[in-house]
C-alpha cells in the first residue's frame, strides 16, 4: 500500500487534483455551514434558508450536466480553469455587491450560483483525473482523495462555527 501511495505522490497531475478537489470541497461545506447563519440574520427562516441553500447544488447539477459535452470542446484543464474562474467570479461579485451597500438575502446567493456552476465543471474532472491518472491505481488514488476532501470539507464546516456571530 505505501508503494501505491509513493508512486501516486510522484504524478504531478494527481498532486494537482489533490490541491483542486479538497479546497473546491471545503469551499462548499464552509457555504452549507454559513449559508443559514448570514440568511438566519436577514430575517429568512428556515424554508427560505432550503430555497436559497438548493441554488447551488442546482448550478453543481446544470454544470455537471454542461460538463460532458463542454470537455470534449474545451479539453478537461481549459474546463477546470473556467471552473475555477466562475467559481472565484460567484465570490467576486458577492463581495462587490457587499462593498456596493446590497445587502440582501439574494445578493448573497445568487451570486453563489457562478461557485455551483464552476464546482460543476471542476469536480467531474477532477474525479476523473485523480483515479484515471494511474489506472492500476485508482482504488488508492479514490482513497487518498475521498479521505482529503472529507477532511477538508470537516474542517471549513468546523471553522465556520468559529467564527463569531452578530460582531460578538
Amino acid at each position: 500500500m505505501r508503494a501505491a501511495y509513493i508512486r501516486l505522490a510522484q504524478e504531478p497531475g494527481f498532486m494537482l487534483y489533490l490541491a483542486i478537489l479538497p479546497l473546491t470541497t471545503a469551499a462548499f461545506f464552509a457555504f452549507l455551514a454559513g449559508a443559514p447563519i448570514v440568511l438566519g440574520s436577514y430575517g429568512v427562516g428556515p424554508p427560505g434558508v432550503g430555497w436559497y441553500i438548493m441554488l447551488v447544488p442546482a448550478a453543481y447539477i446544470g454544470g455537471n450536466y454542461l460538463t460532458s459535452s463542454l470537455v470534449r470542446s474545451l479539453g478537461e484543464w481549459r474546463l477546470m480553469r473556467l471552473g475555477q474562474l466562475m467559481a472565484l467570479a460567484g465570490l467576486g461579485v458577492m463581495l462587490a455587491l457587499a462593498q456596493a451597500g446590497v445587502d440582501t438575502p439574494l445578493a448573497f446567493a445568487a451570486p453563489l450560483i457562478l461557485l455551483g456552476i464552476g464546482h460543476g465543471f471542476l469536480m467531474p474532472v477532477c474525479l476523473a483525473g485523480t483515479v484515471g491518472l494511474v489506472p492500476g491505481l485508482a482504488g488508492s488514488a479514490a482513497a487518498v482523495a475521498g479521505l482529503l476532501q472529507q477532511m477538508m470539507g470537516a474542517t471549513a464546516g468546523f471553522a465556520v462555527g468559529l467564527l463569531p456571530l452578530g460582531g460578538s
